[in-house]
């Protein structure tokens, strides 16, 4: 709750202080955000688990034009339950708009998640950039994310007879969920 407060304050704080929107510049742009994900485990078409992801990634490129970026970025994510953590590796394209004062702007992520089973990932958000009085610039967005996971096996021993050894195999399967990501450009 606290988290939430907090959170909701900040952005508050942001929209107060945003000068007119101004597009980026052509050049280098860089960006620094951390996000949230609920995502949903499927294996064979039922849902069997639920994870809470918390995740910082930081994304380099170029401004082509004030609309279009493109650029390679990197997350470090953790899960939980469990508390494990992954890394995807990624490539960013981005469409700023601009309609007046308001920069709405399209965002996709597609790449590989790297882990003891990773897969193909791929995040499409849609968000708003708030921009300050100089040429940093807050981003608030919502999306979707889509994670293949490949399957992995593991040995287990009997309790009872320990030189029974029992080999079980997980079947590659589908991770999804809503994301929320907050962060700057610079």
């Amino acid at each position: 709750m606290k988290f939430l407060r907090f959170f909701f304050f900040a952005i508050l704080s942001i929209m107060v202080s945003v000068a007119p929107a101004r597009n980026p510049q052509r050049g280098y742009r860089g960006f620094l955000d951390i996000s949230y994900s609920r995502m949903n485990a499927e294996l064979f078409g039922f849902l069997s688990s639920v994870s809470n992801d918390w995740g910082i990634s930081t994304v380099h490129g170029y401004q082509i034009n004030p609309m279009f970026f493109a650029g390679v970025g990197a997350e470090i994510i953790s899960c939980s339950p469990g508390n494990n953590f992954y890394v995807p590796v990624f490539g960013d394209f981005r469409a700023d708009f601009k309609f007046g004062r308001f920069t709405p702007y399209a965002d996709l992520r597609a790449g590989y998640a790297f882990a003891d089973n990773g897969g193909f990932r791929f995040s499409p958000s849609i968000g708003y950039r708030f921009n300050t009085r100089r040429r940093v610039g807050w981003n608030l967005s919502i999306g979707y994310t889509f994670q293949h996971v490949r399957g992995s096996s593991f040995q287990v021993g009997s309790y009872w007879d320990p030189t029974h050894v029992e080999t079980y195999v997980i079947e590659p399967y589908n991770m999804n969920g809503f994301t929320v990501r907050f962060g700057l450009d610079f």
